[in-house]
C-alpha cells in the first residue's frame, strides 16, 4: 500500500476540484465533437466515446452482452470507490479531464486538423485494452493510432509487461473503426472494424501543464498553453515512433505503421 504525504494528499484533492469544474466548463464543446463525429459515421456518446452497443452484427450477441455486463460492473466499482474515497474521486476527475481534452484539443485545436480523435469504447478503455483514444488521419484516411495518456507515470510501472506487448504487437481495440472514402464531403466516412490492431503510443502529461490546457480549453481560448501542448505532443509521439520503428522486435506490420507515423509528425513540426 502506497501512503502520501498529507501535502500531496491535499495537493491532489485541490486538483482533483479544479478539473472537476474545468470538466463542467468543456463539456459543451465536447458535445460539438460528438455530434460532428456522428454525422461523420462514428456511432458515439456525448462525451464522443465510442457506442459499443451498436456493434451488434460485427459483434455476436452474447459476447456483446458480456461485454456491456464487464462494463456496467467495472463502471459501479469505480463509483463507488469514488464516493468512498475523496482521493479516489479526484483521479477520477484528473483522469476525465486528460481525456475531455485531449480529444477536444485533436479535434479542434492542435495539428492542424488534420486528426480525428475518438474516445475508446468504455470496453477498451476499462476492460483490458487500456487505450484511450483513436487516432485518424483525415488526409490518407489511415487509423493511425492508439493512444493511452496519463499525468502519473509512475502509475504505469505496473503494467510495463502489457505496454511493452501493446508496442511490439500493436495495441488490441475491440470496438474500433476505420475510414473510407466517400463522395459525400469531406470525403470519407467512419466505417464499424472491430477487433484492430494500431500502433500504440503513451504520453504523459505534467499536472501543471493540463490545468493549462483544461483553462483555455474551457474559457474557450486558443493561446500559448495549446500551441505548447501542440508542439509537445509532436516531439514526444515523434520520439516514440521513431524508438519503435527501429525495434527490431516490432511485427513488420506495426513497424511500418510507426514509420509512417513518424514521417506524418516530422512534417507537422515547425
Amino acid at each position: 500500500m502506497r501512503f502520501e504525504r498529507p501535502e500531496q494528499s491535499t495537493g491532489k484533492l485541490d486538483r482533483g476540484d479544479f478539473f472537476a469544474q474545468k470538466n463542467i466548463e468543456m463539456e459543451p464543446e465536447l458535445k460539438l465533437e460528438s455530434e460532428k463525429l456522428n454525422k461523420l459515421g462514428f456511432a458515439v456518446d456525448e462525451s464522443c466515446r465510442i457506442k459499443p452497443e451498436l456493434f451488434l452484427g460485427p459483434i455476436a450477441v452474447k459476447e456483446l452482452k458480456s461485454d456491456l455486463q464487464k462494463v456496467k460492473d467495472l463502471r459501479a466499482k469505480f463509483d463507488s470507490e469514488a464516493k468512498r474515497s475523496p482521493e479516489k474521486l479526484a483521479e477520477k476527475n484528473i483522469g476525465e479531464a486528460l481525456e475531455m481534452a485531449k480529444t477536444i484539443g485533436v479535434n479542434g485545436h492542435w495539428f492542424g486538423g488534420r486528426f480525428l480523435a475518438v474516445r475508446s469504447s468504455a470496453y477498451d478503455d476499462f476492460c483490458g485494452n487500456k487505450v484511450d483514444n483513436l487516432i485518424y488521419d483525415s488526409q490518407t484516411f489511415e487509423p493511425l493510432a492508439a493512444i493511452d495518456a496519463t499525468t502519473d507515470q509512475a502509475s504505469k510501472l505496473s503494467q510495463k509487461k502489457e505496454i511493452f506487448q501493446k508496442i511490439l504487437e500493436g495495441a488490441p481495440v475491440k470496438y474500433g473503426y476505420k475510414l473510407e472514402k466517400s463522395e459525400q464531403a469531406p470525403g470519407f466516412r467512419a466505417v464499424k472494424s472491430p477487433n484492430m490492431r494500431l500502433p500504440y503510443f503513451i504520453i504523459s502529461f505534467e499536472s501543471d501543464e493540463l490545468e493549462e490546457i483544461a483553462r483555455s480549453l474551457a474559457a474557450g481560448a486558443g493561446g500559448g498553453a495549446l500551441h505548447q501542448a501542440s508542439t509537445n505532443l509532436i516531439k514526444r509521439l515523434s520520439e516514440q515512433a521513431d524508438n519503435f520503428s527501429k525495434h527490431p522486435a516490432i511485427e513488420a506490420e506495426i513497424k511500418a505503421a510507426y514509420g509512417r507515423f513518424l514521417k506524418i509528425f516530422e512534417s507537422l513540426k515547425v
